[in-house]
């Protein structure tokens, strides 16, 4: 049994919107580490002066960690995007055994780390609203200008 045309464009582009989502996490994953980093090198905004609250900026190197997980599980999904498109027939008419074929390992490869990349950014953005709660919550409680006064 042969693909059409439509059908090999409908595989295609699956593959490509994979790739291009992964693309998409990956520079949401690169934009937080640069905002974190700018926060703790920033001097625009009010920094705590309790010792406890500024532990907590501590919680950025597990977010960071899990950051680049993300972004090396995106960089995957997108090198396993090229091997699919090296590894398809050239011709736009392939049977389905031969797609089949040459995708079955790829997606699956491909499906984990999509699966792994989300999971990774979704643990670092659960890891970031730890540290934004606790210092919104000095934030708030904060009696002075440069927080010397709070929780203290």
């Amino acid at each position: 049994m042969q693909l059409n045309a439509s059908e090999v464009l409908v595989v295609s582009k699956a593959w490509e919107a994979s790739s291009g989502y992964a693309v998409s996490m990956t520079q949401t994953a690169l934009l937080i580490i640069a905002g974190t980093i700018a926060t703790l090198l920033g001097t625009s905004y009010i920094r705590p002066g309790n010792r406890f609250i500024r532990v907590a900026y501590f919680l950025f190197v597990p977010a960071w960690y899990y950051l680049a997980r993300s972004i090396y599980y995106g960089i995957s999904v997108q090198q396993r995007y090229l091997a699919y498109l090296w590894r398809t027939p050239p011709s736009p008419i392939a049977s389905k055994q031969s797609i089949e074929t040459i995708g079955k390992e790829i997606a699956g490869a491909m499906n984990r780390d999509a699966a792994s990349q989300i999971d990774c950014l979704q643990t670092a953005l659960v890891i970031l609203a730890i540290w934004m709660l606790i210092y919104l919550s000095w934030w708030v409680v904060s009696k002075s200008r440069d927080g010397a006064e709070a929780w203290s």
